[in-house]
C-alpha cells in the first residue's frame, strides 16, 4: 500500500467537497454542502467560502447550470489540486453549465418577422432552437458586395439596399485571403459606409464583405438583434427559443486546478478562460462557445481528451511556455455558416482550431476536422507538434494551412519556432474558395525546423516552405496534393537571399493525375545559394498512359498503359521556319535556335531580360481548339535552360475572355542538358477556345523548346 506523507493526509482530512443539484439549497451551510444530500443551488455561493488546496466542487450528473463559474485567487498544491468535477449516478449525462437563458414575450411584427426581448441586458451573440445553433441574418446569403471606392482604412463606397445600412449592422470585412474582419457599421451617407476600427490591411476597390446582423436582411429561418429597442427578431424558426448570454467558466490568478468531467455549453464568447499555472482540463466538452472554446494564459497547463465544437475564434488557445495538448477532439471551428457579430474575433487571422504562442508545447494525438483556418497554429520555440489527424482546414479563409507556423515578424533575427517539431501527423483534405490551402505550411523567416514522418494528402500544396531557412523535411510521405508535393517558394515578402539551406531528403511524393510528383521551386528575387538541396527523395507521377516513380533521376518503377490519343493540336511544334509561335507581352523574344543550341531537331530559343514583377506567355498563335469538362490532355515536350532551376509553367486556359485557367498551373525546374517532360492536365469546365501557354518566370536567361505535343487522352 502507498504511504501518503502526513501532512498531505492532514490536508485531505480537513479538505471539503462543495456539492451543487437544481434541487439544493444555497441556506444550507458550507458544512452541510459536503453532503450529497443537502447541496447548494447556485455557483454563485462559492464566493462565502475560501477555497483550499485538497477541496473539491461537484455538480450532480443530469444537472443544467444557468451561470457562470467564476473562481479568482485560489491555488492549490501540487500534491493536492482543487478539483472541480461532477458527482452522481455515472448513467446520467455530465453537467452542464450553460450560457443560454429562455427567449419569453414573442410578439409578432409586420412581413411574419417576431421579436422578443433580450433576456438580459447582454446582447445575444447566439440563438438556438430546438438543441440547433441558428444562423444570423446575412446580405447577401450567398457571395459578396464589393467596394468600388475606398477612403483610408475604415470608410469605403459599396452599392447596397439602403435599408441594410443601419447603424449597428456588421460589415464582415475581407481586406486579405487571410483575414475576415467584423467592422460595426457606424454610419452611412448614400453608399459610403463608415465602420468602427481600420481594416487590417488598406481596402481597395474590389475589396469584398457582407452584411451580418442586419435588421432588415432577415429571411426565414434567420434572426438578428436590434440594439434600440433591445430586441430579438426572426423569422420562420420554432418555439421555444434560447440566447447565448454569459460564459461558462473563468479563472483569474489560479494554480494547480483541475477541471473534469463537465460539459459548457453555448457560451457567450469562452467556454473556459483562465490565467494562471498549472492548470488541468480534463474529460470535459465544450459545445458551441461564442469565440474560443478553451483559453489558458500561464504555464505549465494541460488540456487533454476533451470535445471542442462548434468554436468561433478557436477551439484551444494557449499563451505561455510547457503547456500541453493531447488527444483532444476540436471540430468544426470558424465556419462561415456559424459567424455571429464577433465573426472570427478581432485583429487579424481567426479561426484556428489550435493556437499554440509560446515556447516548448506538446501539442500531440489531436483529432481536429472541419476548420476555417489553420487546423494548428504555432509560435514559439521547441514547440513539438506530433502524432494530430488534421482534415479539412481552410474552409472559410484562405492561404492557410492544416498546420501552421510563422515567426511572429517578418525578421531574420528572432528565433520563431526555431527547434520545433513537426511529426508524425497526418494532415489531409485542406480546401478554400482560392489556390492556397496547404497541408504543412511554415511561413515567413520560420527557420530550423524537423518536418519529419508525416502524411499528407489532398491539400493544394502538400508541404508548403514559405520564405524559410534551414529546414529539414525528411521521410514524409505527400500524396495526392493538387498543386505540388512539396514547394519551396521564395518571392517579394522577404529580401533577397533570405531563404537557403533547406533540405528535403528521403521523402515519397506521389502525383495522382494530373497533379506533379516534382518539387516546385521558385524565386522572385536574387538567389546567391539554392532554396533548397535535394537527396534520396522518391518522385512519383501518373500520366495516365504510365506510372512512373523515380529517385536521383534514376527510374525505379514504371507501368504503362496501353491509351487511345486525340489528334495534335498544336501547329509548329516542331518548330520549322516560320515559327508561328509569339510572346506577350513584348518582354519575351523569340527566333528559331542554332544548330548547336538545338543539336539534330530544331528548337525555339526564348530569351527573357527579366523583370520581377511579372511573368510572360509564350502562345502558340492559332492553335486554339475545343475541351470538355473533365477531359484529360497529355503535353509533352523537350527543354532546358542555361542554368539549373529557371522555371517554366505550364497552362491549359482560355484563349481570351478572362483567359482564366482550365487546370491547375504545373510548373517546372529546368535542367541545363535536354530534358523530356510530359504533363498530365485535366479541363475543369467546357471551353471552346482553349489554349496551352507556356509561362516565362521572373528570373532572367535563355530557354529552348522542341518537340511540342499536345493531345487528348481518349478511353482505350
Amino acid at each position: 500500500m502507498t504511504q501518503l506523507p502526513v501532512l498531505v493526509m492532514l490536508s485531505l482530512l480537513h479538505s471539503a467537497t462543495y456539492h451543487f443539484a437544481n434541487n439544493g439549497n444555497d441556506d444550507h451551510t458550507p458544512a452541510q454542502a459536503n453532503f450529497t444530500s443537502t447541496p447548494w443551488q447556485h455557483l454563485a455561493r462559492l464566493k462565502t467560502v475560501r477555497l483550499a488546496p485538497g477541496d473539491s466542487i461537484l455538480l450532480r450528473r443530469g444537472d443544467q447550470f444557468r451561470e457562470s463559474l467564476a473562481l479568482s485567487d485560489i491555488h492549490g498544491s501540487p500534491t493536492i489540486p482543487i478539483v472541480v468535477s461532477s458527482y452522481g449516478a455515472a448513467s446520467m449525462p455530465p453537467p452542464t453549465i450553460t450560457g443560454l437563458e429562455p427567449v419569453s414575450d414573442p410578439r409578432q411584427e409586420s412581413g411574419n418577422i417576431m421579436s422578443a426581448p433580450w433576456p438580459t441586458q447582454e446582447r445575444p451573440s447566439q440563438l438556438f432552437g430546438n438543441g440547433h445553433k441558428i444562423p444570423m441574418a446575412r446580405f447577401p446569403a450567398k457571395g459578396w458586395i464589393l467596394t468600388t471606392k475606398s477612403f483610408g482604412d475604415s470608410a469605403f463606397l459599396a452599392t447596397a439596399p439602403d435599408s441594410l445600412l443601419e447603424h449597428g449592422a456588421v460589415a464582415m470585412v475581407r481586406s486579405t485571403p487571410w483575414t475576415l474582419e467584423p467592422r460595426t457599421l457606424l454610419r452611412h451617407n448614400k453608399d459610403t459606409l463608415i465602420v468602427s476600427r481600420p481594416a487590417h490591411n488598406k481596402l481597395v476597390p474590389g475589396t469584398r464583405f457582407f452584411l451580418l446582423d442586419a435588421p432588415h436582411a432577415i429571411t426565414s429561418g434567420t434572426w438578428g438583434t436590434l440594439a434600440s429597442t433591445s430586441r430579438l427578431r426572426w423569422k420562420g424558426l420554432p418555439p421555444n427559443l434560447q440566447a447565448s448570454v454569459r460564459d461558462g467558466i473563468r479563472l483569474d490568478r489560479c494554480s494547480w486546478i483541475q477541471i473534469a468531467g463537465l460539459r459548457i455549453e453555448a457560451s457567450a464568447r469562452r467556454g473556459i478562460q483562465a490565467t494562471g499555472d498549472n492548470l488541468w482540463i480534463k474529460d470535459c466538452a465544450v459545445d458551441n462557445p461564442g469565440l474560443y472554446g478553451v483559453e489558458l494564459l500561464g504555464s505549465h497547463n494541460r488540456i487533454m481528451h476533451c470535445r471542442i465544437s462548434g468554436a468561433g475564434a478557436a477551439g484551444i488557445h494557449t499563451q505561455g511556455k510547457h503547456n500541453r495538448i493531447d488527444s483532444n477532439s476540436v471540430l468544426r471551428t470558424a465556419m462561415m455558416a456559424d459567424l455571429g457579430r464577433e465573426g472570427l474575433g478581432n485583429g487579424c487571422c481567426g479561426g484556428r482550431a489550435i493556437d499554440i504562442s509560446g515556447d516548448s508545447a506538446d501539442v500531440q494525438a489531436n483529432r481536429i476536422d472541419s476548420t476555417g483556418y489553420h487546423g494548428i497554429a504555432f509560435a514559439g520555440i521547441f514547440n513539438r507538434i506530433e502524432g494530430n489527424n488534421v482534415r479539412h482546414s481552410c474552409l472559410t479563409n484562405d492561404d492557410c494551412g492544416g498546420i501552421y507556423a510563422w515567426n511572429g515578424r517578418l525578421s531574420q533575427n528572432l528565433p520563431g519556432v526555431a527547434g520545433s517539431i513537426v511529426s508524425g501527423n497526418i494532415v489531409a483534405d485542406s480546401r478554400s474558395d482560392g489556390p492556397s490551402a496547404h497541408g504543412i505550411y511554415l511561413d515567413d523567416a520560420v527557420r530550423d525546423v524537423l518536418v519529419d514522418s508525416n502524411v499528407v494528402s489532398g491539400n493544394d500544396r502538400g508541404i508548403y516552405l514559405h520564405n524559410t531557412n534551414r529546414i529539414v523535411v525528411t521521410n514524409n510521405r505527400s500524396t495526392g496534393n493538387r498543386y505540388s508535393q512539396l514547394a519551396l517558394i521564395h518571392d517579394m515578402v522577404a529580401g533577397p537571399g533570405w531563404m537557403h539551406d533547406n533540405r528535403s531528403e528521403g521523402n515519397h511524393m506521389e502525383g495522382l493525375p494530373g497533379q506533379s510528383g516534382a518539387p516546385e521551386v521558385a524565386s522572385q528575387q536574387p538567389q546567391p545559394m539554392p532554396l533548397a538541396t535535394f537527396a534520396k527523395d522518391t518522385l512519383c507521377e501518373d500520366l495516365l498512359v504510365e506510372r512512373v516513380c523515380s529517385s536521383g533521376g534514376v527510374v525505379l518503377e514504371r507501368q504503362v498503359r496501353r491509351m487511345k490519343f486525340g489528334p495534335e493540336q498544336i501547329r509548329n511544334g516542331q518548330f520549322a521556319l516560320p515559327l508561328l509561335w509569339s510572346g506577350w507581352p513584348d518582354l519575351v523574344q523569340l527566333s528559331a535556335g542554332t544548330p548547336q543550341e538545338c543539336g539534330s531537331t530544331p528548337c525555339l530559343k526564348i530569351a527573357h531580360p527579366g523583370d520581377l514583377q511579372k511573368r510572360s506567355a509564350l502562345v502558340n498563335d492559332g492553335s486554339h481548339f475545343s475541351v470538355g469538362a473533365g477531359q484529360w490532355w497529355l503535353v509533352s515536350f523537350t527543354a532546358r535552360g542555361d542554368s539549373a532551376g529557371q522555371s517554366l509553367n505550364v497552362v491549359l486556359r482560355q484563349a481570351g475572355k478572362s483567359y482564366a485557367p482550365l487546370a491547375p498551373n504545373r510548373v517546372l525546374q529546368l535542367d541545363t542538358g535536354w530534358k523530356e517532360y510530359r504533363i498530365l492536365l485535366q479541363s475543369n469546365a467546357q471551353e471552346q477556345e482553349a489554349r496551352v501557354d507556356f509561362m516565362i518566370g521572373s528570373d532572367q536567361g535563355m530557354r529552348w523548346l522542341k518537340g511540342v505535343s499536345v493531345r487528348q487522352i481518349l478511353k482505350p
